[in-house]
């Protein structure tokens, strides 16, 4: 007599949620988002460098930070400078700072930099400078060609960087979070040394015990920077999903991954 089988005990299928998209990028490879901030930064310190140094239409020609000293808050146009000055240095320059110290493999500075005062700075603060040069071109009897020069730098450079903070810093808190959950790639986490095969290993009658000590290296590797042997993630991202949220999720999973398959590689 042929059993018909229990569709209760059969194994359940997960769907998807149709409202889900593939992901076209991992949140812990992402390190697209961090390069486009680091331009962004580089671009902020580049201009706060060059409006020390140019003053156009003053005659005779000085550079701004000995010739406006003197007539400091005299007028906007001088109001404009100092405010440049003062405010590129404290975000743009600051987080380059951080974008260097993100290289150097601790993302958790940049992380806290770019989401706050970063990214609110760039699209509120940095509005200053060229609205107190809009100022000096509408009330001076004859607006000087410096007012228009940071005006146009100013305005520029904040249009820029507006745009670039609002497409990649979510995508890298996804990203920085992704990588201090699994183990950031960089200095501090290296494991190339498994390549480097000691001396005394390379005779050809001792290959068990190269084989031996290659896989003990790639375990100790695996648990010390999971990063390194991070598969792309599973979880299809949802439409309007955070960047932060779904590296969280992606997260977890190669967490509980990475942990299986050490499992499985103590059993054998």
């Amino acid at each position: 007599m042929e059993m018909t089988p229990d569709p209760t005990l059969a194994t359940p299928v997960a769907v998807l949620p149709a409202n889900e998209t593939m992901p076209w990028v991992t949140p812990i490879n992402d390190t697209g988002s961090a390069l486009a901030l680091g331009i962004a930064a580089a671009i902020g310190t580049v201009w706060w460098i060059v409006s020390f140094f140019v003053l156009p239409g003053v005659v005779p020609s000085s550079i701004p930070i000995s010739g406006l000293w003197a007539s400091m808050f005299n007028d906007w146009m001088t109001v404009a400078y100092f405010s440049n000055w003062v405010i590129y240095l404290l975000i743009s320059f600051i987080e380059m700072v951080a974008w260097f110290v993100y290289l150097a493999g601790y993302p958790t500075f940049m992380l806290i930099w770019t989401s706050t005062v970063n990214f609110w700075g760039c699209l509120i603060i940095y509005v200053l400078p060229w609205m107190f040069a809009v100022l000096d071109i509408a009330l001076a009897t004859l607006p000087s060609e410096a007012s228009w020069f940071i005006f146009g730098g100013s305005f520029g450079v904040w249009l820029v960087l507006g745009i670039i903070n609002i497409l990649f810093t979510d995508r890298f808190i996804g990203h920085a979070f992704a990588l201090m959950e699994t183990g950031m790639p960089g200095r501090t986490c290296d494991c190339t040394a498994c390549k480097d095969v000691p001396e005394e290993l390379r005779d050809e009658k001792r290959a068990d015990e190269l084989k031996v000590w290659i896989e003990a290296c790639e375990q100790r590797c695996r648990k010390e920077c999971p990063a390194q042997f991070e598969e792309p993630c599973p979880l299809q991202r949802k439409e309007n999903e955070p960047y932060a949220v779904w590296g969280s999720r992606c997260s977890a999973v190669a967490k509980v991954y990475a942990k299986e398959r050490l499992e499985e590689s103590d059993m054998q």
